[in-house]
């Protein structure tokens, strides 16, 4: 891979922000704020989260966009493989669903349950958090500074680890809440970040992962809205 990457320490750095000061330290003030001065919730989360956007894209911002003008080189065939793609994730995303409800009786993983919920009570701002937050920032957090960090010579030892990463933060609540059953969603999202990484190690660009995340999402919200 030759694009361009962060360094070590950088790579550190974006990862602990995501755990402690997005995941951590923003929820604690987001509930302070709200408790003390009666904001809406959703516009205070909408607050913090546009926040840590501005604070990644500062961070690698030379990477998007050497990404966006090498995606926009081969625009035509760049977006039919996206499409290709998204297609082979949600292949991907049925058949181990169906594997796991077939397996385990589970059918709709608790974090696509909030998800589902939030778009029935506020659609906009779960659209923007599943369609553009989401995406730049969890391709930020795995893709790039786990396993573009990560990789040397080999493939498949960085895009493991980064794909259980990736899958283990979207079965998190479970573990917290005690759903211990819905842990083995996390093989349909380990699925998802395998294939997110493998386009993202063939194309050689950040900006296609981003692109393949959202459009992954994007698919979600639609079936939803059917």
């Amino acid at each position: 891979m030759n694009s361009l990457k962060i360094s070590t320490k950088k790579s550190i750095i974006l990862i602990l922000s995501y755990f402690i000061i997005y995941n951590f330290i923003f929820p604690i003030l987001a509930a302070i704020i709200i408790l003390y001065n009666n904001f809406d919730s959703i516009i205070v989360n909408a607050i913090f989260d546009i926040l840590y956007l501005i604070i990644i894209y500062l961070n690698i911002k030379d990477i998007i966009i050497e990404g966006f003008n090498k995606f926009k080189k081969n625009l035509k065939d760049n977006t039919f493989e996206l499409f290709k793609q998204t297609l082979l994730i949600l292949a991907v995303n049925i058949f181990s669903s169906l594997l796991i409800g077939i397996v385990f009786n589970v059918q709709t993983s608790q974090n696509q349950q909030m998800v589902n919920e939030l778009l029935t009570s506020y659609f906009w701002y779960t659209v923007f958090s599943s369609c553009i937050f989401a995406p730049i920032v969890e391709e930020t957090i795995f893709r790039l500074a786990i396993f573009r960090t990560m990789y040397k010579n080999s493939f498949w030892f960085p895009a493991l680890v980064s794909s259980i990463a990736f899958g283990g933060i979207h079965v998190l609540g479970s573990l917290l809440l005690g759903n211990y059953l819905d842990l083995v969603n996390i093989i349909t999202y380990s699925l998802m970040g395998l294939v997110i990484c493998a386009y993202y190690y063939r194309k050689d660009n950040f900006f296609a992962p981003i692109m393949l995340h959202m459009m992954n999402n994007l698919i979600g919200v639609l079936l939803f809205l059917v």
